[in-house]
């Protein structure tokens, strides 16, 4: 889907991550919004905008697909993002501290969902705001990106 109504962001929903950049876990989900030009296809490119930024960060998260309850169980998949084949982050979904039911019930409370709307869970740990300072490797022109989710796929794309 390209053209989601709604795309619905969870932050800092991962209690490893939460330490890593040592914040305090949230008592209720953190939401923030995206738009649907922030998605990309498989196997597609992304141009970085260095003209005018120059740190860019990389994020896996759960959303993006739509399967049966029989066929996966959302809070325990092994969730991984490479860059260049060097894994970056490498978890699991039971770290979420809000499980999927959790975040579908509280966004149902304040915003009507419609099919096709997409909800990201969060990133877990493994994020450049979680390194020391000597080993925040940013991406780049030409690195090669791959996230992945057990049982439901990967997603590769380039950056140029």
């Amino acid at each position: 889907m390209t053209r989601p109504e709604k795309i619905i962001c969870v932050g800092l929903n991962y209690r490893k991550h939460a330490k890593e950049v040592g914040m305090e876990f949230p008592s209720r989900p953190v939401l923030f919004n995206k738009y649907n030009n922030a998605l990309n296809n498989h196997n597609g490119s992304i141009k970085l905008p260095v003209a005018v930024a120059k740190k860019f960060d990389y994020e896996v998260e759960l959303g993006h697909y739509l399967v049966t309850a029989d066929q996966v169980d959302p809070d325990n998949l092994k969730i991984e993002c490479r860059v260049n084949g060097e894994t970056r982050q490498s978890s699991n979904t039971n770290d979420l501290i809000f499980n999927c039911r959790q975040i579908i019930s509280f966004i149902s409370h304040y915003i009507t969902l419609k099919p096709g709307d997409i909800i990201f869970t969060g990133t877990p740990e493994g994020v450049i705001a979680g390194r020391p300072p000597a080993k925040e490797v940013w991406l780049k022109p030409g690195d090669k990106v791959a996230c992945s989710l057990e049982n439901l796929g990967e997603l590769k794309f380039d950056l140029v």
